[in-house]
């Protein structure tokens, strides 16, 4: 099987970018409108995994003005409800609106890996983005009593965490770190709405005329 390659974006993949967001999404999927948008504004914060010729993964960055996690936003807030109309140029935290890949492909680690290094490039602070606690939901109706914050940091015997897809970003993500759950992050009944921020710093970044509350507190 061939190995996977990530590659900018180029306006010839909106067709393949939109295919993979139904077969990832369903209906919940982009709309064409939506997809256009985000090609329009920031082409170049969208990469592509190919197998082959074929586009198999996509992810779709932003970059925001600051990113407070003391007040985190929700997916919403800082996709601009999916249309990537948050983004602002040079801003120092990059965040990830979308994360796909065709069923069976695992793309993520190496469309995450080229994140990383368009940080870099882009001179930004951090990447950032939101992931699902699926197991949250489950859990709760057997422990009614528990918070979202104290079921993220819950471990299992051998200090892995609890929930299965949380472990996953910890250990398949180099460099990633666990920042804090937030409520009413997006839609998501297994997660109960809730999301678990999630950054890896760029070690080079080198704080410039930046908004305060960016610079202590960016993901």
């Amino acid at each position: 099987m061939e190995a996977l390659s990530v590659r900018p974006a180029r306006m010839s993949d909106f067709e393949a970018y939109l295919d993979i967001q139904h077969v990832a999404w369903g209906n919940m999927a982009a709309s064409e409108e939506q997809v256009r948008m985000r090609f329009d504004v920031h082409l170049e914060g969208i990469l592509v995994a190919e197998r082959g010729h074929e586009v198999v993964g996509t992810i779709t960055l932003v970059r925001l003005a600051s990113y407070d996690a003391d007040r985190p936003l929700s997916w919403n807030e800082a996709s601009g409800h999916g249309w990537c109309t948050s983004h602002v140029p040079d801003g120092p935290v990059v965040f990830v609106v979308d994360l796909s890949s065709k069923g069976g492909v695992k793309a993520g680690p190496c469309l995450i890996a080229a994140a990383v290094d368009f940080v870099s490039s882009a001179g930004a602070a951090a990447l950032t983005w939101g992931g699902r606690m699926p197991g949250f939901a489950g859990y709760r109706s057997d422990h009614p009593e528990i918070s979202v914050d104290e079921y993220l940091r819950l471990k299992r015997p051998d200090g892995r965490y609890l929930d299965w897809q949380v472990r996953m970003y910890s250990e398949v993500f180099p460099g990633v770190e666990v920042v804090r759950a937030v409520p009413d992050y997006f839609d998501d009944p297994e997660s109960e709405n809730c999301g678990v921020m999630l950054r890896i710093p760029n070690a080079g970044f080198r704080a410039r005329s930046v908004p305060v509350s960016a610079s202590r507190t960016q993901l």
